[in-house]
């Protein structure tokens, strides 16, 4: 196909001729070659499918008849030798098909006639018409499995236990034959049979023969028996469960538990038993024994006793049984280290005595104690008061993992929050809000503010100024309305100022600024306070 000009042409080339010559054809920029194929596959060959070794297409010669076609395909065992068909196309492309009787054909009878070419020889095969199934076998056997059958086999259910290398050990007579309706899968017959009485008399009734899709199931002893387990737990190396055996001791259950750890009670060993009777309400009974070194029960009524199924066995601890419970203590005491509590309730007094007592340079207001038991975390107390009165509350109750830490003499003050430290002191000599100064006595909060920190700033808040003692304990300004007692300095305290809270965005229905105080509730709120003042000075002198 070529184009010249809008316009197309079709050039026919002969390209054997231009072979046969010598030449050639010369194509021009854009031209479109279009080769056809043979519109027809080759007709002279014949073809032989179906039962045959070598099926397939083979060269047609003259004079070539059936037998030469069957020679070259070579039947298989499982061809059909009375019927086969020959398949011949037809004009219009229609077959027809020609009854062949193979047998004769290979006796070079009237059968063996010649074939042309396109014919086909179609070989069936005899398994073809057979209804191929299976049967399969599964339980205790040997060697469960399926097997290809058919009706024609003629095997029985002693026959199939037999290609399954056997019952096992365990088989019971029991099993059944699971049996398919011919064409209904979902219709199964169950039938049941004594295999035992199968395999032992082959002439039995028990003995069926088997049909395509049978399956047999043996079931195993193990199967009509309800698991049961003796269980042993407590102070044991190895609690578990054990298979029952009528031949399982209490002294077989405790050395495969690896017997008894340090704390477990020998003579307190607890057997429960669970009573089963039929069709009535169960009752547990115990059992408690005691037994020696080998595990060998040595006393009580039940030195007899046998397991039964469903038994557990309970080995106590003996009582108060308890290795080491250490505490530890840090900092400045004598002997520092790890101390192991030496009797019930002993006291933080107590474990300082026996650390050989507070260094000189020991700073027990600043006394650190931490108690892991239960994940309590730190404990605030008062290690002074302890040692001075050891019926104080202070004087606590040690608990093992308690740690207990007492650091040097602490001879500084802490001060931070909204002070106007920033207008007294360099820049570099205060922490963001914090610094410190040295202690000068159990003064006030105030005191230390207003002569160390250039007193409260503008946003400071006086009734929130707070001291944390070195112990960890917080102290509050008391407000009184008109007066605030502020909270006592110790050594190594922290004292903190806290910000005034933003204050709320007023409405536009409350009363601007300009508005007229209320001088007579301002009045009468003043007096109220003031007499609580003073009904709180009165009871303070008769208590002194």
């Amino acid at each position: 196909r070529r184009y010249i000009q809008d316009d197309v042409t079709l050039i026919d080339v002969n390209l054997r001729e231009l072979q046969s010559q010598g030449q050639d054809f010369t194509l021009n920029a854009g031209d479109v070659i279009d080769i056809p194929a043979i519109p027809t596959s080759a007709e002279n060959v014949v073809s032989i499918q179906g039962a045959v070794d070598f099926p397939g297409d083979y060269a047609f010669e003259s004079g070539l008849r059936i037998s030469d076609l069957l020679a070259r395909g070579r039947l298989s065992r499982a061809a059909r030798r009375d019927i086969a068909y020959l398949l011949k196309k037809n004009v219009d492309g229609s077959m027809r098909y020609r009854l062949i009787n193979l047998t004769e054909v290979l006796a070079n009878g009237t059968g063996n006639v010649p074939i042309e070419p396109g014919d086909q020889l179609m070989v069936l095969s005899q398994r073809t018409y057979v209804d191929a199934g299976e049967i399969s076998i599964s339980g205790a056997v040997r060697d469960p499995r399926s097997y290809p059958y058919n009706a024609a086999s003629g095997l029985q259910v002693n026959d199939l236990i037999t290609l399954a290398g056997g019952l096992t050990q365990n088989a019971s007579s029991i099993a059944y034959l699971y049996r398919k309706a011919p064409g209904d899968e979902n219709h199964i017959e169950y039938i049941r049979l004594n295999v035992q009485e199968a395999v032992q008399n082959p002439g039995s009734s028990q003995n069926l023969a088997l049909q395509p899709n049978d399956q047999l199931r043996v079931f195993s002893t193990d199967y009509f028996r309800e698991g049961a387990n003796v269980k042993v737990a407590g102070a044991v190396r190895n609690p578990g469960e054990y298979a029952y055996d009528p031949s399982l001791t209490l002294t077989d259950v405790l050395l495969q538990a690896g017997g008894l750890t340090l704390s477990g009670a020998s003579n307190r060993i607890e057997i429960s038993r669970v009573l089963i009777e039929a069709n009535q309400p169960t009752r547990t009974v115990i059992a408690t024994v005691q037994v020696d070194s080998a595990y060998r029960i040595i006393s009580g009524q039940e030195s007899s006793l046998h397991l039964e199924p469903f038994d557990q066995i309970f080995v106590r601890n003996v009582p108060q049984f308890e290795f080491q419970q250490n505490i530890t203590i840090e900092g400045e005491v004598q002997f520092p280290g790890t101390y192991a509590l030496i009797k019930d309730n002993e006291r933080l007094a107590d474990v300082i005595a026996r650390a050989g007592g507070l260094t000189p340079e020991a700073f027990p207001k600043g006394m650190d104690f931490f108690r892991t038991f239960e994940s309590t975390g730190h404990i605030v107390t008062r290690l002074d008061e302890a040692l001075a009165n050891p019926n104080s509350n202070f004087n606590i109750v040690l608990k093992a993992g308690d740690r207990i830490t007492i650091p040097k003499t602490k001879d500084l003050v802490t001060i931070e929050g909204a002070t106007k430290a920033r207008e007294l002191y360099p820049e570099q000599m205060i922490d963001g809000s914090r610094f410190h100064t040295a202690y000068q006595g159990s003064h006030s909060a105030k005191w230390y503010i207003d002569n160390y920190a250039a007193g409260v700033s503008e946003n400071g808040e006086r009734k929130s100024i707070s001291v944390r003692l070195a112990n960890g304990e917080l102290k509050k300004t008391t407000n009184l309305g008109l007066f605030k007692i502020y909270p006592k300095v110790k050594e190594g305290s922290t004292i903190r100022v806290a910000a005034k809270p933003p204050e709320p965005l007023k409405s536009p229905d409350e009363p601007s600024g300009n508005s007229k105080v209320d001088w007579g509730k301002v009045l009468s709120d003043s007096l109220a306070q003031a007499t609580s003042l003073l009904t709180l000075i009165l009871l303070l002198q008769r208590i002194n």
